[in-house]
């Protein structure tokens, strides 16, 4: 990556890891509308820094090498283990109505962050969780109708968060955040009250937040990175409200069916990073298809519309030294597709 012409600092990272895991669940019935789980993992991980070396090379003065070597280390190494536990309860009152509860932690290893230019490698601890569930699920009107629902509430520790830095030789590296909390709920509505129609509904309520963060900031006048505390500010891609839906229509024609069908998505919007300074706002989106498949060549024919009221959004953005980069979703857009199953 070129810092400032004509000075070029490469970077090279390796890790190497193992990993072993063995999971088991019982589940008991004492009664016909109850059922029991209780499960436990048993994890241990094994990470190691291979490669870590920086270079630089000032107005190409060593030509098509890497240039003067700044960094060289390697051999730093961690190893963790962990157990996590899950507990469900499963209630059936009748065969067309289901309420769960759970209980259950998980792990994600740790790990080290190998491109580095001005320092040694630095370690990652790894990432707890504790997960609290509840929902239902019904099956209703005969099949005509399902509707689901859960709320949760999770409980993160050591949170692995993404820091993009041009000082880093302009790679991702991984820090903790102390404590993060998220809660919300969701659902989701299918109704087919005729063979030929379909309704697809779901939507979300996210409120996540970050209780304890001490990381890496970047000044949005200067670009510089700054140590800042980000506790009380809300999680990364994480929307308040989300919907989906889709209007399904099938009409059984010559070899096969036509399906007829229109989408609608809205985003209440979110943050890319932890210091809550760059937003995507709130956004929708529509689109819609036309298909044809023909039964006996298992052969489909589509035309698919997308984001047809040519919403601005981004997919992704990063925040870093030298400003924010970011690439947006692809406008109004029509796509021909030829599907074939053999």
């Amino acid at each position: 990556i070129d810092l400032s012409d004509p000075v070029a600092v490469t970077a090279h990272g390796v890790n190497e890891g193992e990993a072993f895991a063995a999971f088991g669940q019982l589940n008991v019935q004492p009664f016909d509308w109850l059922t029991l789980g209780a499960g436990l993992r048993y994890s241990k991980e094994k990470r190691e820094v291979t490669k870590s070396q920086a270079f630089v090379n000032a107005a190409g003065l060593l030509g098509e090498s890497d240039g003067f070597q700044i960094l060289n280390s390697s051999g730093q190494n961690s190893e963790w283990t962990d157990i996590s536990p899950k507990l469900v309860a499963t209630f059936t009152p009748d065969d067309h109505l289901l309420f769960y509860a759970s209980w259950s932690q998980g792990f994600k290893s740790g790990t080290w962050n190998p491109i580095v230019v001005f320092v040694a490698p630095s370690e990652v601890d790894p990432e707890k969780i504790t997960a609290y569930e509840i929902g239902f699920k019904t099956d209703l009107f005969g099949g005509l109708m399902r509707f689901n629902g859960a709320a949760f509430y999770y409980d993160y520790e050591d949170l692995q968060v993404m820091v993009v830095s041009v000082v880093n030789a302009g790679a991702a590296v991984v820090e903790n955040a102390g404590q993060a909390t998220m809660k919300g709920a969701e659902f989701e509505l299918i109704v087919a009250p005729f063979d030929w129609v379909r309704l697809n509904a779901g939507g979300a309520f996210l409120s996540g937040e970050y209780d304890e963060y001490v990381g890496t900031g970047y000044d949005p006048d200067t670009g510089l990175p700054f140590e800042g505390d980000f506790s009380g500010n809300e999680m990364i891609s994480a929307p308040k409200y989300t919907f989906t839906s889709e209007l399904v229509f099938t009409y059984d024609v010559w070899g096969g069916p036509i399906e007829l069908a229109g989408n609608f998505y809205y985003n209440s919007g979110f943050f890319f990073e932890a210091q809550n300074t760059f937003q995507q706002p709130a956004y929708h989106v529509w689109g819609a298809r036309v298909s044809y498949t023909h039964v006996d060549s298992n052969l489909r024919l589509s035309l698919v519309g997308s984001n047809l009221n040519d919403a601005e959004y981004l997919n992704y953005s990063v925040s870093l030294d030298f400003g924010v980069i970011g690439k947006y979703a692809p406008p109004r857009r029509l796509t021909a597709r030829i599907d074939w199953t053999f």
